[in-house]
């Protein structure tokens, strides 16, 4: 996958293209919204995979991927959902609540569980390292693999 990113630093390089594309892609201001389109359709047109560029609604704390239709169908696969209530909103910050899971059947199809994600020890002594990401929880096996829910 290669992205180009687009905005993400304020270098004042002698040409000052980031500089500017960094004003254009965090403006709160929507007039400016052509502006950055434009600049991500000229940039999606070339070779790479998609664009990462700040959040203007996480106030450039985070990054928003754009990928291209034609990776996601040939370079991406769906390994699970989770469906999350927002059960507040300040200063930028959400409290979140995760009310169901699902992972996809052998067409792609979604089987919600009715619950929380979930991962499974199968037998006596198995063990996994659990690392919160910063959004959600991440298992690794004792061999440094990662071990999807279920």
């Amino acid at each position: 996958m290669t992205l180009q990113e687009v905005g993400l630093s304020e270098d004042q390089s002698p040409s000052g293209i980031e500089h500017l594309y960094h004003d254009i892609f965090t403006s709160p201001d929507p007039g400016m919204y052509k502006y950055s389109a434009r600049v991500a359709h000229h940039l999606m047109s070339g070779p790479i995979s998609g664009l990462l560029y700040p959040s203007i609604a996480a106030q450039n704390k985070s990054h928003n991927l754009a990928v291209k239709a034609a990776f996601v169908e040939t370079g991406l696969r769906l390994v699970n959902a989770a469906f999350y209530h927002i059960r507040g909103v300040k200063d930028q910050q959400f409290e979140t609540e995760e009310l169901d899971f699902a992972i996809p059947d052998s067409k792609g199809v979604l089987e919600w569980k009715g619950r929380k994600k979930q991962w499974v020890l199968r037998k006596q002594g198995d063990e996994l390292k659990m690392v919160s990401n910063g959004w959600t929880w991440d298992a690794f096996a004792p061999d440094g693999s990662l071990v999807e829910p279920e």
